[in-house]
């Protein structure tokens, strides 16, 4: 995001970016990303910074024939800014802000791309489940692999992962509208992360409707 004079932890992005700095970023993301990919079926990618850039990635994916598919990641905003706290001593105030925004920036992306949307603490909590629901949205659920299932669980997943977490059924700290705000963001997408399948239409409207309310709120705390 240097490029666009921001850092990962900036709240703001700018109304307008020179378009040489979008061409050059598109560029990059051809040869140090997608060219990785050649001829690849599936594959996928994690980074945070997609949740807010991802229009910029649309042009790419079009260019190469890619049909793109979301995948949400939900996870409990005090959670997420005790972890950040932990890591890079950022005050409380700011990682809720930063949580909200990229929070509704991907919402924005299931809205006119569809998707899936899942929750940390379920995929902790319920691996072989949020697996099989994964794969069946993407198609694949016969290709998993008992045996890679259970690895996963034993070996890879790992309750020390989970830095912070508060249960969700013990109220966190509500001493301002935005922080109630965070915790109507994520239960809305806890909502949907319990839906067997994608966005249905019912869910996209119903997605339409919250965002444009939310981002309502944001704007005002903000202000």
């Amino acid at each position: 995001m240097n490029r666009i004079e921001r850092l990962w932890n900036s709240l703001l992005l700018p109304d307008s970016v020179d378009p040489e700095v979008i061409s050059a970023y598109q560029i990059s993301l051809k040869n140090k990303v997608f060219s990785r990919f050649e001829n690849k079926p599936l594959w996928g990618l994690k980074d945070p910074r997609i949740s807010r850039l991802w229009p910029y990635w649309l042009p790419i994916f079009v260019e190469a024939g890619i049909e793109p598919i979301f995948i949400l990641a939900n996870r409990y905003p005090y959670s997420v800014a005790s972890s950040l706290f932990k890591r890079d001593q950022m005050p409380e105030a700011q990682a809720l802000a930063l949580w909200a925004v990229h929070q509704l920036d991907a919402m924005e992306a299931l809205l006119r791309h569809g998707g899936l949307v899942v929750d940390y603490d379920l995929m902790m909590d319920r691996p072989r489940q949020e697996l099989q629901r994964i794969a069946s949205f993407l198609g694949v659920e016969a290709q998993l692999d008992p045996d890679e299932i259970v690895k996963f669980e034993s070996e890879f997943l790992d309750d020390e992962l989970r830095h912070s977490r508060y249960p969700v059924e013990i109220s966190a700290p509500v001493a301002l509208p935005f922080q109630a705000l965070c915790l109507e963001i994520h239960s809305k997408l806890l909502n949907l992360a319990q839906l067997p399948g994608g966005m249905t239409p019912e869910a996209v409207e119903h997605v339409r409707t919250l965002v444009t309310g939310f981002r309502s709120e944001f704007d005002r705390s903000m202000d």
